[in-house]
């Protein structure tokens, strides 16, 4: 089980991958950003979803403050293996989105998680509004494609019948003509 360290914002976090899941440890998150580390793990823990996908891994913890910034991060010692409480990579931004602001943080906390939690409300916007812009686009698309069709459709049918006249005009002028030849006898 390799370490490996995710950047989030200007931070190093410490996580493991195993079975193809990027755990990420909760506990460097919290000191990052300024969170109670055992408030939050007791919120995860009691979390119908988040409490369902955490768990316990050891955690090569790099030997310096995860709120170095990232590219302090190049050739780093991983000296110190540590159990901790993770949750898989793709649920540490729901966790987070769900981080209640309180009146009892520091400043610097609040500021971060507020900024987080815009960037979330962002975020979602575009993946709903986007999905649900991209389709009405298909559709308007669609229907024009087939406004087209239907008229190109009735565009061939009165071609196909004009056609169909043309011809019939034609074989009476050859009938016609081929009629009128003299008769020798």
């Amino acid at each position: 089980m390799k370490t490996e360290l995710v950047t989030f914002y200007k931070y190093m976090l410490p996580c493991v991958k195993l079975d193809n899941v990027v755990w990420v440890a909760i506990k460097p998150i919290c000191d990052a950003i300024g969170l109670d580390s055992d408030w939050q793990m007791k919120s995860i823990s009691e979390d119908k979803i988040l409490g369902a996908e955490r768990a316990e891994h050891t955690v090569q913890v790099p030997n310096f403050d995860t709120k170095n910034r990232a590219e302090q991060g190049e050739n780093i010692n991983f000296n110190q293996g540590r159990k901790m409480i993770c949750l898989p990579l793709e649920f540490i931004h729901g966790w987070l989105f769900q981080v209640k602001i309180t009146n009892t943080m520091k400043e610097e906390t609040e500021l971060n998680l507020i900024r987080f939690k815009r960037e979330c409300y962002r975020v979602l916007f575009k993946h709903f509004f986007g999905n649900m812009r991209k389709q009405i686009e298909s559709n308007t698309t669609e229907i024009k494609l087939l406004e087209e069709i239907n008229q190109l459709n009735e565009n061939q049918d009165e071609i196909k019948a004009t056609l169909k006249e043309k011809k019939k005009q034609l074989d009476a002028v050859r009938k016609e003509r081929l009629n009128n030849y003299p008769t020798l006898f």
